[in-house]
């Protein structure tokens, strides 16, 4: 077997087996994306390699080619690549919100780092919402994350929200990073010091089948949306502020370890306009050849669809989101060569994923 077959095995025996029963990730979209991280261009070239020695690990050239495979999964196979891991803990628990139909569920979360310690720094990310999949009650809301509709067959017949997810209070973002996204409620949520803790509430549980699917679907829902808010570099949260009409959107990017204030350029994309304000900028645009600024890891400003409405514009939300998480990771990488890298060096003896510098 050669040398680049063999680690590549390794990377793909321990992703399996850390997104075992949390996510469903497609084993040949995994070889692919294992072997685009070893810098080829198919698994099949992969295995042909003869090279002697294993190349280096790219965790950032994963996430680039499951991003053309399935893009749901790259962000959430990037972290996994670069070594953090997640791991749940639930119990059934009758609360003051359980009936015979309805079902409360305590949900414990530990997230961690590369080498194995609880995961600090910046972790924010959105409550997922589950919704039907019928179009036609389909909330509005929700296409903000409209690649990843996390769904129960069988469930949205009878009720529009057939489960819902809240955070315990310490898990709820903090007060100024709400008043800066302008949000209201408590959706924003973040992880502390590793952990995160909330609860499910099933709706019309008639049977233990619908119990365990609905929680089966929040682990899937919560691992994604936690693994993808700690990927190394930049990330971008998009959320709509309390009295925004539908269509309009407010972006928080935020990057880790950042003081002084890095310049960049916002992508111009079609049907999409931006508003930036001080001290990050000032002016409405579609992007181009007008600066903006982090500002002590912080960048803010709203985005609107332009010129169509929200349903029919072809950049969607997602779409948008990671163009601008790569765009802050250039600008970022050219002021700081290096915080935006994940390459390692892979081991057929090694544990597992190695760890990536950041």
């Amino acid at each position: 077997m050669s040398a680049n077959k063999a680690a590549a095995l390794v990377v793909i025996r321990e992703i399996s087996a850390a997104s075992k029963g949390i996510l469903s990730l497609k084993q040949a979209h995994l070889r692919e994306a294992v072997a685009a991280g070893f810098g080829f261009s198919s698994w099949a070239a992969c295995c042909q390699s003869q090279e002697e020695t294993a190349r280096a690990f790219s965790a950032a050239q994963v996430r680039r080619r499951m991003r053309e495979l399935n893009p749901l999964d790259a962000d959430p196979l990037y972290a996994l690549a670069s070594g953090n891991r997640i791991a749940f803990f639930d119990r059934a628990e009758p609360g003051e919100a359980s009936t015979p139909q309805t079902q409360s569920i305590a949900i414990e979360v530990a997230l961690t780092d590369p080498e194995g310690r609880p995961f600090e720094g910046d972790c924010i990310f959105e409550l997922p919402a589950f919704t039907p999949r019928k179009r036609a009650v389909l909330e509005r809301s929700d296409l903000r994350n409209d690649a990843a509709l996390f769904v129960s067959s069988g469930f949205y017949e009878r009720r529009a929200f057939p489960f819902a997810l809240d955070s315990e209070l310490p898990y709820q973002s903090d007060k100024e990073f709400v008043a800066l996204a302008g949000y209201q409620g408590t959706r924003i949520s973040a992880v502390v010091n590793g952990r995160w803790s909330g609860r499910l509430y099933v709706y019309q549980c008639s049977s233990e089948e619908e119990l365990t699917g609905a929680l089966n679907t929040a682990r899937a829902a919560l691992a994604r949306r936690m693994l993808a808010a700690s990927v190394p570099g930049a990330r971008a949260v998009i959320v709509q502020p309390h009295g925004y009409e539908f269509g309009a959107w407010r972006v928080i990017v935020t990057a880790a370890g950042v003081p002084e204030a890095v310049k960049l350029l916002l992508p111009r994309l079609s049907q999409r306009r931006y508003k930036v304000k001080p001290p990050f900028a000032e002016g409405e645009h579609t992007g181009g050849d007008h600066p903006v600024a982090l500002v002590a890891g912080k960048l803010i400003f709203d985005v609107y669809t332009n010129g169509v409405d929200e349903l029919e514009n072809r950049t969607r939300l997602y779409r948008l989101q990671e163009h601008l998480v790569e765009a802050a990771n250039e600008a970022l990488e050219a002021a700081h060569p290096g915080y935006s890298a994940s390459t390692c060096r892979a081991s057929s003896t090694a544990t597992g994923v190695l760890s990536a510098a950041d």
